[in-house]
């Protein structure tokens, strides 16, 4: 009786209940429960095992304990991690006014050392682009256009006078797109590809003038190249003609039927003079040539030469460094500006191809940033709903940290979690835009997964600790449960 007594006094004195939970927590965290083996095994084989077991558990065990003091000394000094982790969060959200946002799918998706990538690279280096004298065999970059398939709405054939007249209303449509930059308007003709200061045409549209003949049956269509009737001209129709029928005789190839037109609409991506080893070329061979009459006059033949092409090399640097000499702004820089054009005029395009109608023709388009402008609305998308979505989240942690007893329910403890997720995502993110960092559309879920990492140790510490012990032996075992 007097062992009874004994142990029903000691099972309600409050400090020795503390004593003795405090003391399960450590060895919960501290132990390392080697198993027995089974009585089968050798006592060498059992011995092999317990020291393997103990090495694994090793790292674990001392993360354990580490945690372990790292929750019991907040717990013990909660105002220096409660106001200091607010200031230093407040003072990198300010990071976020340098916020860019990068949608370009190329830079995002594809490896930065693609052997893809250098290989592009080093062909550019041998075949440069240059867009005031534009071949298309050379169009290795990836710059701003714009391409337009044409069907008849019917799914017949498109060489009709019906057809075609709804064909050149989309192209005098597309050509007269106009964007404005810096207090100017800007023209399909400003930015287009040139070849010969003529913008690159397509050449298919040729053959509307001859339509009437060509329904008939007067003119013939030839295939790869037709030779307009009357002025001669050679029209690619390989190029601009799609799903095309030849009907072979006499040895060339006659077109029977088509059943799309293909349009193709290339924006400049740098300036006229972007293509430096021709300006070296020019440049220095004229200075040397320069240098040379006006030194020969006062030095050796010797002296004159070196003089001569040091200068000149010197000059061609600096033209090639980004400048010409009649246009002081720089090569780089006007590349930049034309970039930007092309990109709003890529814009107009899209919204132009969404809104247009025709009851003759069903018109399907691809630019160089459709894919950028998917990205985009998948983000919009996130974007309208998140709202919604934060509410639901805020309202799951609230009440699923709200219980019967009154004493252990903290459905503040819920709302606080989802407040430290938002402001260690936001002061995560002002961190990196300070280093330079671009912002993606898929970084619109972090708040989530950091919540869905936090969420479980806070529901454990309230569903699972003992409600009469110090808030160091309650909140001391939290830190690890992150791991």
């Amino acid at each position: 009786m007097s062992q009874q007594l004994a142990l029903e006094h000691r099972s309600h004195d409050p400090k020795q209940s503390v004593r003795e939970s405090g003391v399960r927590i450590v060895r919960r965290v501290l132990c390392c429960d080697i198993g027995r083996g089974n009585k089968f095994q050798s006592e060498e084989g059992v011995r092999m095992k317990r020291i393997r077991t103990c090495n694994l558990r090793f790292v674990d065990d001392s993360l354990k304990k580490w945690f372990y003091k790292l929750g019991y000394f907040i717990a013990g000094h909660s105002t220096y991690f409660v106001v200091i982790p607010v200031l230093v969060a407040i003072c990198l959200t300010t990071g976020i006014q340098n916020y860019r946002y990068e949608e370009d799918a190329e830079y995002l998706f594809a490896p930065v050392n693609a052997k893809a990538k250098h290989d592009r690279a080093l062909i550019q280096s041998y075949f440069k682009t240059n867009y005031s004298y534009f071949q298309l065999d050379r169009y290795t970059k990836k710059g701003r256009l714009g391409r337009v398939l044409v069907t008849a709405k019917d799914e017949g054939e498109v060489l009709r006078t019906t057809v075609f007249d709804e064909v050149l209303r989309l192209d005098a449509e597309i050509r007269n797109l106009t964007v404005q930059y810096e207090d100017r308007i800007y023209t399909y003709e400003d930015l287009c590809a040139q070849f010969d200061y003529k913008c690159i045409d397509n050449s298919v549209l040729q053959m509307s003038d001859v339509m009437d003949r060509i329904e008939n049956g007067t003119v013939e269509v030839m295939f790869p190249v037709f030779v307009h009737p009357d002025t001669f001209a050679a029209i690619e129709t390989a190029a601009g003609l799609g799903g095309v029928v030849l009907n072979k005789g006499d040895g060339e190839s006659i077109v029977n039927s088509s059943k799309a037109v293909g349009l193709v609409y290339l924006i400049r991506d740098s300036n006229i003079w972007e293509d430096t080893s021709i300006l070296e070329s020019l440049f220095s061979s004229e200075l040397s040539a320069l240098f040379s009459s006006e030194l020969s006059a006062l030095f050796s033949s010797e002296l004159s030469a070196l003089f001569s092409s040091e200068l000149s090399a010197l000059f061609s640097s600096e033209l090639t460094g980004g400048y010409f000499p009649l246009f002081p702004t720089p090569i780089t820089s006007e590349g930049n500006l034309l970039r930007r054009r092309g990109y709003m005029w890529e814009k107009k395009f899209l919204q132009l191809m969404t809104n247009f109608e025709s009851d003759e023709i069903d018109v399907f388009y691809f630019a160089s940033r459709t894919i950028e402008e998917e990205l985009e609305k998948n983000t919009d998308t996130i974007s309208g709903e998140f709202t919604i979505t934060i509410f639901i989240m805020v309202s799951f942690s609230v009440i699923t940290c709200m219980m019967s007893d009154w004493v252990r329910s903290k459905p503040l403890v819920g709302l606080l979690g989802v407040i430290s997720s938002v402001i260690a995502t936001l002061a995560a993110f002002g961190l990196v835009m300070y280093l330079g960092m671009p912002f993606i559309g898929i970084n619109m879920a972090a708040p989530f997964l950091i919540l869905d990492n936090s969420y479980p140790p806070i529901l454990t510490s309230i569903r699972g600790g003992a409600v009469d012990l110090p808030p160091q032996l309650t909140l001391a075992p939290v830190p690890f449960l992150f791991m």
